[in-house]
C-alpha cells in the first residue's frame, strides 16, 4: 500500500521523519516515458482508496535546489502552464512540490520503480517539482522513425496543428524555445499537441495583448541545439521568431527521411545560409521552409500568418486561390483586390478554421 510504504520508507531513511510523498501516495508508476537532465516523466495511474483507478496521466518530476525562493519561482512559472487552454497544447492539471529527507527519493525509487525497465538517477538532497499532465500516445519523433513513406497532405494537417499551438503560445506573450519532434505528441494518429513548456519564458510585453514582437536578452541559450535559430545560439537578443525557425526545420524533417547526422548537416546549412537541395523535388515545401528559416528573423512570418498560409490549405482550396492570383497577379493587388481576395479566403475556409 503506497501510503503505508511511504511511512516505512521515511522511517528507514530518518527515524524522526514524517515525510509522505503525495506522488507515491496517490499514483502508481506504470512506465518511465523519458528521463534526462530535466528529470523524468512517468506514466502513472491515479488511485483513490488504493483500488479505484481514476485514470492514467503523465507526471513530470523535476529536481530543484532545496531553496524556498527557487521552489516558489518554479511553482509561479508552472501556474502559467496551468492556465494555458488550447486543443493543440498538452493539458496541465496540477502541480506540487515535495521536499523529501536526503536520500529518501533514491531509496523510494529503488523500491517503487524497481520493476520498471529504466533506472532513474536522482540527486541525494534536493526538492522536486511534480507536474500532472495529459497522457498522450507517442511523439512526432516516433512517427518520423516509423514512417518512411509520408503523405504531404497529412504532413500539412499535422504541421498546421503545431503552428496553431505555437500561435496560441505567442499570443499569450510567451516563447516555447525548445520546439522539436520529441516535444510534439500524438493523441491519436491524426491529432498532435505541443508539450514540454517547462522552458517557456515570459517575454515581458509592455502590458498589452497586441502580439507585437518584443525581443528579450538572455544570458544563456536554452533549447535543443539541433533546432535552434542562429540568433538563439549566441548571447544576442531574440524574439518569438526563434520558434518559427524551429518550425521550418521540423517541417523539412517531416518531408524528408533523414538520419540525425544528415539532419544536423541540413539544419546547420539553414543556420549558415548555405543552400540545401534536400527539398529540390518539393519546390512548394522548399519555398515555405526557406520562408520560415530566413536568417533575418524579422522576415520570418509570425505563427498566425503561418496557420493561414496557402501552403497549408487543402489542395482544392489552394487551387481556387491560385486561380484568383492567376487572373489578377498577386504581386500587384490593389487594396480592393486584396480585400476581395481575403473575402474569397474567408469563404473558402469557413468552418475549417482551427479553434482555440
Amino acid at each position: 500500500q503506497p501510503f503505508a510504504l511511504n511511512a516505512s520508507m521515511s522511517s528507514v531513511i530518518d527515524s524522526d521523519s514524517s515525510f509522505l510523498s503525495q506522488f507515491y501516495s496517490n499514483f502508481k508508476p506504470k512506465k518511465i516515458l523519458g528521463h534526462g537532465g530535466f528529470g523524468c516523466v512517468f506514466e502513472a495511474e491515479k488511485h483513490v482508496m488504493e483500488r479505484i483507478i481514476l485514470g492514467r496521466f503523465a507526471v513530470k518530476r523535476i529536481p530543484l535546489p532545496r531553496n524556498e525562493n527557487d521552489i516558489a519561482s518554479a511553482l509561479k512559472e508552472v501556474e502559467v502552464l496551468l492556465n494555458f487552454d488550447h486543443k493543440g497544447i498538452v493539458k496541465f492539471y496540477d502541480a506540487w512540490t515535495e521536499q523529501p529527507p536526503p536520500g529518501w527519493q533514491a531509496f523510494a525509487d529503488g523500491v517503487m520503480l524497481g520493476k520498471l525497465d529504466n533506472k532513474v538517477n536522482v540527486p541525494i538532497d534536493c526538492a522536486f517539482l511534480y507536474i500532472l499532465m495529459e497522457l498522450c500516445q507517442f511523439t512526432l519523433e516516433d512517427w518520423l522513425l516509423r514512417n518512411d513513406e509520408r503523405d504531404l497532405e497529412k504532413i500539412k494537417t499535422i504541421f498546421k496543428q503545431i503552428a496553431s499551438a505555437v500561435a496560441y503560445i505567442h499570443q499569450k506573450n510567451y516563447i516555447h524555445r525548445d520546439l522539436k519532434p520529441s516535444n510534439i505528441l500524438f493523441v491519436d494518429d491524426n491529432t498532435v499537441k505541443v508539450c514540454d513548456l517547462g522552458i517557456v519564458t515570459d517575454r515581458a510585453l509592455a502590458g498589452d495583448d497586441s502580439g507585437q514582437e518584443v525581443t528579450m536578452e538572455r544570458t544563456n541559450a536554452k533549447g535543443t541545439q539541433r533546432y535552434m535559430a542562429p540568433e538563439q545560439m549566441g548571447l544576442s537578443e531574440y524574439s518569438s521568431k526563434v520558434d518559427i525557425f524551429a518550425l521550418g526545420l521540423i517541417l523539412a524533417e517531416m518531408c524528408i527521411v533523414m538520419n540525425k547526422e544528415k539532419a544536423d548537416e541540413v539544419f546547420n546549412n539553414y543556420r549558415s545560409g548555405v543552400p540545401n537541395d534536400v527539398l529540390e523535388h518539393f519546390p512548394e515545401v522548399e519555398q515555405f521552409v526557406a520562408l520560415l528559416t530566413n536568417l533575418v528573423d524579422t522576415e520570418r512570418p509570425n505563427a498566425e500568418v503561418i496557420v493561414r498560409h496557402e501552403f497549408l490549405l487543402p489542395e482544392d482550396i489552394a487551387r481556387e486561390l491560385r486561380k484568383y492570383h492567376g487572373r489578377i497577379g498577386v504581386a500587384n493587388l490593389t487594396n480592393s483586390q486584396e480585400a476581395s481576395r481575403n473575402r474569397i479566403f474567408e469563404s473558402l475556409t469557413a468552418g475549417m478554421r482551427t479553434k482555440k
